[in-house]
């Protein structure tokens, strides 16, 4: 458009920055709930760090007694050097001593942080079977992209929607039974469908929300 041989530029369109995401979403996803499961995340992560300090065990231990071993070697050749290397020793012990501490809380965050993902995925799946036993076939299972156990989602949501289909096609057959029930001069025969008629509309209820 112009305006006294002046060409008007269209103004550009104003761009929303997405608000940051948080280093706790990005570590559990959108979960509110850090602790789904207490007894099973803790379980796990407990388990986890005994069996590394277990292991960090055997090798801290190794690695004091071969310094020992080494020391006493180099006293024997240097004698007078008896508190340096003993001063040696207790610096080595300390750092090996502070670097299993930092690994096992390390370990510790990094299973706790992996169980929370497994235990809320668990949670979910427990829920939408609890939906399946109560009657609601049309419950799907939808994890966060973060969750573990993504392979049962494909296949619950198969089972679910599998199930459904098969009560459809229940449901047609009894709907078509009433009406060919209900075509008969017969007091009894319509009173019966009527009954095939009500439970027909029963499934109907286990497939739509």
């Amino acid at each position: 458009m112009t305006d006294g041989g002046n060409i008007k530029a269209k103004a550009a369109p104003r761009v929303v920055p997405s608000p940051p995401v948080s280093i706790r979403t990005r570590l559990f996803g959108r979960r509110r709930r850090l602790l789904v499961n207490p007894r099973y995340q803790l379980r796990s992560s407990i388990l986890a760090v005994v069996v590394v300090f277990a292991l960090l065990l055997l090798l801290n231990v190794s690695l004091f007694f071969s310094s020992v071993a080494s020391g006493r070697t180099f006293l024997e050749f240097a004698p007078e050097l008896e508190r340096y290397v003993r001063a040696q020793e207790r610096v080595q012990l300390d750092l090996i001593l502070l670097g299993s501490v930092v690994f096992l809380v390390g370990v510790f965050l990094i299973s706790f942080f992996e169980s929370h993902k497994t235990a809320g995925a668990a949670f979910n799946l427990g829920r939408r079977l609890r939906d399946i036993q109560t009657g609601h076939y049309y419950s799907r299972l939808s994890l966060r992209r973060r969750d573990g156990l993504r392979e049962v989602q494909d296949a619950f949501n198969n089972m679910a929607r599998a199930l459904s289909d098969r009560t459809w096609e229940e449901i047609e057959t009894l709907r078509d039974l009433g009406d060919r029930v209900g075509e008969l001069p017969d007091d009894n025969a319509r009173a019966l469908a009527s009954k095939i008629h009500a439970l027909a509309e029963r499934k109907r209820k286990l497939v739509e929300p």
